[in-house]
């Protein structure tokens, strides 16, 4: 999977001492959010878009989705522009093809995102 197919985030809210942390989610037509799994429960309110995801099923413009604390999700292909403002209240883990874990989501891997954005 190339990087250009994977969404994009601008980072709201980082919060080091809790770990939660707010993101608005971008995502053009064909782009994949990869396989993961939620380590803490997340919240996500669809701000533009529409799609149909395989475990929690079609979204739309004005949907709030709760995700499970141990949720874990297949693939994601976005066929229209998506954005979502999304808060998790911790880390969430991304997996290869085979369920394995590729590498964790937290406010310690975003905030070098955020820095570099910001300046």
């Amino acid at each position: 999977m190339s990087a250009t197919t994977l969404p994009t985030e601008n980072h709201i809210k980082l919060q080091p001492d809790t770990g939660v942390h707010t993101v608005i989610i971008r995502a053009e037509p064909g782009g994949i959010l990869p396989p993961h799994r939620h380590i803490e429960s997340a919240e996500i309110f669809v701000l533009k878009g529409s799609g149909d995801h395989p475990q929690t099923g079609h979204f739309a413009v004005g949907d709030f989705i709760s995700e499970s604390k141990g949720a874990v999700h297949d693939p994601l292909i976005f066929q229209v522009e998506t954005e979502m403002l999304m808060t998790s209240q911790g880390p969430s883990v991304f997996l290869d093809e085979q369920g394995n874990d590729l590498y964790t989501m937290d406010v310690a891997m975003l905030q070098p995102l955020a820095q570099s954005v910001a300046t």
